[in-house]
């Protein structure tokens, strides 16, 4: 009989790590926040988007529909991106940028509390 080399073996571990691995990530969990996730994507790609409105309109519309009020801070960050919208219709982006920054705060704190 051939003796096979240590590396024949490890390279056909690998392999089968990977293939066990590809049939367990579909399994993995989801975020357990779906809309309060989303919201805060769309704050993030507003903060850096040179028209923010659209990204904002869309975290203003997950905000609405996630379930429960997360301590209270998906309504405080539901107003502070109307705010927000308010103030990149005045032009003031930098007062625009400030409050999507406490948004994005209000809602990373009403993720965390799971609420």
């Amino acid at each position: 009989m051939k003796t096979r080399s240590p590396f024949f073996f490890i390279r056909w571990a690998s392999v089968l790590a990977v293939v066990f691995a590809s049939f367990l990530s579909p399994l993995q969990a989801k975020p357990k926040q779906p809309r309060m996730h989303a919201a805060l994507d769309a704050l993030h790609a507003a903060r850096s988007a040179v028209d923010p409105i659209p990204d904002l309109q869309t975290a203003l519309e997950r905000l609405k529909v996630a379930a429960t009020n997360k301590a209270g801070y998906r309504v405080e960050a539901a107003k502070l991106v109307h705010s927000a919208i308010a103030e990149v219709e005045a032009k003031h982006r930098r007062d625009a940028d400030k409050l999507i920054d406490e948004a994005i705060n209000k809602v990373e704190k009403g993720v965390a509390s799971g609420n």
